[in-house]
């Protein structure tokens, strides 16, 4: 975890106001922070773990997922954007906590195990398999809002490849997302 001056910035932070936009690794990140997966919305597990008092598979991976991003909510964040739009990025099967985020952007890839890789498998060394993993199937939600403190966060799933970054979509989306935590929304 984040030194406890860390993590104490960034509980401030949220309490003052501040928001963030949030890309991707970040819910992999700071595994032993469960706050921070409670401020986010979601968790990605390496391992095997307990998710809110409940035992929970591994999250999975898949690279280079051709997708469509279908825009669900009218929000400054999905402001300019189409109705759908392709996407070639790195997907999770991971634990997402829908009942506590405002959704914006789903994917219409299908999220059950045959599509993923098992991370613990990854991390031991057997790269793209899910052999023996039995995850059950997990939310498509790629993008989201949601309040922390007296502030508004907003998640991307968006952003493990440069490919990604060139998508005029996506950076639209991190356009529009950045405005709106800074209070400048179209």
């Amino acid at each position: 975890p984040p030194s406890e001056a860390y993590r104490r910035a960034i509980v401030d932070r949220f309490k003052a106001g501040r928001g963030a936009v949030a890309m991707h690794h970040a819910l992999a990140g700071w595994a032993d922070w469960p706050e921070w997966h409670e401020m986010l919305g979601g968790r990605f597990l390496y391992t095997p773990g307990e998710v809110r008092g409940k035992p929970v598979l591994d999250s999975g991976y898949r690279h280079d997922v051709e997708y469509s991003a279908k825009v669900i909510a009218d929000h400054p964040v999905t402001a300019g954007l189409l109705d759908s739009f392709a996407v070639t990025d790195e997907l999770y099967l991971a634990e997402i906590f829908e009942g506590d985020v405002e959704p914006l952007i789903r994917s219409d890839y299908q999220f059950n195990r045959a599509n993923f890789y098992s991370a613990a498998l990854g991390i031991s060394g057997t790269l793209y398999s899910n052999e023996g993993w039995d995850h059950p199937p997990g939310s498509n939600l790629v993008a989201w809002h949601k309040r922390v403190e007296n502030a508004p966060l907003v998640y991307l799933q968006f952003g493990d490849a440069p490919q990604t970054y060139e998508n005029p979509f996506v950076r639209q989306t991190l356009a529009n997302a950045l405005n709106f935590i800074a209070g400048e929304n179209p």
